[in-house]
């Protein structure tokens, strides 16, 4: 799980900003948690705080490490355009099996990375100096990979990944090969996309929605899922005028393609929907704006499938409907504001207890910083 992530001359961040995932010693809503690790949190904030930036912060690893879908734009522009240093930097802090993992490096740009390290326990098993040309690796089988040189565009990281078959066996590995899993299993998604899959990081295919639900027989359990939220389609599978699968909508006297009847919020839905089926393989999920075109109690049943599964999960929201000690807990809220990210807990001198109405507190201006 990532337990701590910081970011510097990243867009709109010219200043270190940290988010500490260290969870709080509350009692109730224990499913948010695991491990004293926050495992479900919403992050809240102004317009123009930066919100969305941050979210492509958490993704940028994906960026370097992985094959994976990216979406460049929003990496441009890169580094803070105030500051006058050379790099954006970049610090995550994992703990798997109960050993601690970090890993930090440099950027020029979205595809230019520099001077990558990685300890576990705090021992440093990959160290890069790029302009020192000094570069190593402490990993039981990597003995013999040729470290002098490395090729611009790769990250060093990544060339690990890619040129080592490391002994499983080795506790040290078997951690390292953790990160690497857990990093290919962060997922982005824009909830406010509802044209498409707008989605960064987890896999590369493109096959679409509607072929990954029918393909695997999800057509039945598509319609039970919407008709739960009251959304009372019948669905059936379908063609296209180009032979591509569409799902369809029944009516009395004919069938047409979902998108052209339902709402906006209703074809995110389907795209939640369609990122469900694959939960289990997913490590972090982060939604961004995840229940702008959703009524209320939508956004606490989408909210509620995710706490209860084991990922782990970040969402960004203006809806304060949802920040209730009955869906999550104060130490799980965060609010983004002055260049910092705290969660509600600590932006106030008052002991936060599973009565009080965070809700009402948050519009009162109670966790102003």
């Amino acid at each position: 799980m990532l337990q701590k992530f910081r970011v510097k001359n990243f867009k709109n961040f010219e200043d270190t900003l940290e988010w500490n995932l260290t969870s709080g010693k509350y009692t109730f809503s224990q499913q948010a948690v695991k491990n004293d690790i926050v495992k479900n949190s919403i992050i809240y904030g102004n317009n123009g705080t930066g919100k969305s930036n941050f979210t492509y912060a958490i993704m940028d690893i994906t960026t370097h490490l992985t094959d994976f879908k990216r979406q460049e734009q929003h990496y441009n522009p890169y580094k803070n355009l105030n500051s006058r240093t050379e790099f954006a930097e970049f610090y995550y802090e994992f703990l798997f099996d109960n050993h601690k993992v970090t890993y930090s490096y440099k950027k020029e740009s979205m595809s230019r990375v520099f001077d990558e390290v990685i300890s576990i326990d705090d021992k440093i098993i990959i160290f890069e100096n790029f302009i020192e040309n000094e570069r190593f690796v402490l990993l039981k089988g990597a003995e013999t990979l040729n470290v002098s040189e490395r090729d611009i565009s790769l990250s060093f990281v990544k060339y690990i990944f890619t040129n080592t078959n490391l002994d499983s066996t080795d506790i040290q590995n078997k951690i390292f090969i953790q990160f690497r899993h857990f990093v290919e299993g962060m997922l982005y998604f824009g909830s406010g996309t509802a044209e498409g899959n707008f989605y960064q990081g987890f896999k590369s295919s493109n096959e679409s929605i509607a072929s990954v639900i029918i393909n695997s027989g999800k057509i039945e359990e598509l319609q039970k899922f919407l008709q739960n939220l009251d959304i009372n389609y019948i669905l059936e599978p379908g063609e296209d005028s180009e032979g591509n699968s569409v799902i369809n909508v029944r009516f009395k006297n004919r069938s047409v393609n979902f998108y052209s009847v339902a709402s906006h919020g209703t074809r995110v839905i389907l795209v939640f929907f369609y990122w469900l089926l694959q939960l289990s393989d997913i490590k972090f999920l982060v939604v961004d704006e995840f229940d702008a075109f959703y009524h209320n109690e939508v956004s606490e049943a989408m909210l509620s499938i995710i706490r209860d599964s084991e990922v782990q999960s970040v969402f960004t929201s203006h809806n304060t409907s949802i920040m209730s000690n009955d869906l999550l807990r104060p130490d799980c809220y965060f609010v983004l504001q002055n260049n910092s990210i705290k969660n509600i807990s600590s932006l106030t001198r008052k002991e936060l207890r599973r009565a009080h109405n965070l809700e009402k507190m948050y519009n009162a201006g109670s966790f102003n910083d």
